[in-house]
């Protein structure tokens, strides 16, 4: 291997650069816990190879690695570098937003308990999905209370050093219980230093 001839170069990028793509898309659709520098390398080369086995298959077969010897081999190969990925991110953050629905949780009942992947529980319980959607009843350090729709136009901060909310329809909250929608209101920001604890509500509550 003295000097980098094309083949080469294509060779590494698919065998090295389908994990990295897959991780990219996984941290893209759920909030991981940040690993070392280390970890997260194996983690890449792991994906690689895992995601390079059916090439590795091909070359059992054929006694060749596939190499784009004409336009349509290109495309095809382009297609599975970066389709493979995204679908594998896609499917490892759906393992992940819901791990119950999947067959190995059997291995809990032998003990073996892994650790969530996803950062934080606030992280967790906002990346939920709801069967109706819920309102959010927010209790302030001075004890006032500020009521919200969370639906689309609601955003809960992902960012681990800012938990902000932002409701897009808020409501204010009494002391008998009472909400009352914010005339012409526009959205209200809750800032993360202003936040005691966060109800869910569900909508015949309300």
């Amino acid at each position: 291997m003295d000097k980098l001839t094309p083949q080469l170069i294509w060779y590494i990028f698919l065998f090295l650069m389908p994990g990295f793509l897959m991780a990219f898309w996984v941290n893209l659709f759920v909030p991981l816990r940040p690993g070392t520098d280390n970890k997260n390398l194996l983690t890449y080369i792991f994906l690689s190879l895992l995601l390079s086995l059916p090439l590795l298959l091909w070359y059992g077969y054929w006694g060749k690695l596939p190499f784009f010897s004409s336009f349509h081999q290109l495309v095809g190969l382009l297609a599975y570098g970066i389709a493979v990925p995204f679908l594998g991110g896609a499917l490892a953050s759906k393992i992940v937003h819901n791990p119950a629905r999947f067959p190995w949780t059997w291995l809990e009942k032998t003990g073996v308990r892994p650790v969530h992947p996803i950062a934080s529980a606030w992280d967790k319980v906002f990346l939920r999905t709801f069967d109706a959607v819920p309102f959010v009843l927010v209790t302030l350090k001075d004890g006032k209370q500020i009521g919200g729709l969370w639906d689309a136009e609601a955003i809960a901060s992902s960012d681990p050093t800012e938990r902000d909310i932002f409701l897009g329809k808020a409501y204010r909250v009494s002391a008998d219980g009472d909400w009352t929608a914010i005339p012409k209101g526009l959205g209200t920001l809750i800032t993360a230093d202003q936040i005691a604890t966060i109800d869910f509500v569900e909508p015949e509550s309300s």
